[in-house]
């Protein structure tokens, strides 16, 4: 295997009083993907390279937390079709939701410890739920305050989660 230095500078990626320079060895055989990219990407390929390595940093760092990205398919209040997604961790999955009378939620917690409460509908034949909602919350005192999700969903969120202590300065 052979590898060459990349000289792939342009006048957009020149080096700025902020900017540091670094460079990059890549095998002779991939130059001309290169070299394509930057074409691609209008001279700009270290913004491009730059947005890649923090979307791939981002997600090695949840998944070392425990986390793995969670996507939602559903129609918005039952019309357009969305995808969402996030990193965090199941409290209760859509397999397996929280119910209360009509409404089935499945609820998360977020890398960054926010509650993600999603009531929906089953789904259609393209995988997408039929109808859906996301609520999201920094508390689950937050969530029970807001009254839009049953308080007993709540508790039981609450239960299986476990409740953190919170050390007060008295």
């Amino acid at each position: 295997m052979s590898l060459i230095k990349a000289h792939l500078e342009s006048e957009a990626d020149k080096p700025t009083e902020k900017a540091i320079n670094k460079t990059l060895y890549i095998k002779a055989e991939d130059v001309a993907v290169w070299e394509k990219g930057r074409e691609l990407a209008d001279d700009k390929l270290t913004s491009l390279l730059t947005t890649y390595l923090k979307s791939f940093v981002a997600e090695k760092e949840a998944e070392a937390l425990g986390n793995h990205k969670i996507i939602l398919r559903y129609k918005d209040n039952g019309k357009l079709p969305v995808s969402k997604s996030f990193y965090g961790r199941w409290i209760f999955t859509p397999e397996s939701p929280m119910e209360h009378e009509l409404d089935t939620y499945a609820i998360a917690v977020t890398a960054k410890n926010n509650l993600v409460f999603f009531d929906f509908i089953g789904s259609d034949e393209q995988g997408f739920l039929s109808w859906g909602k996301m609520y999201i919350f920094s508390t689950f005192d937050e969530a029970i305050k807001s009254k839009a999700i049953p308080e007993p969903i709540v508790v039981a969120a609450m239960a299986k989660k476990g409740i953190e202590i919170q050390e007060l300065d008295i």
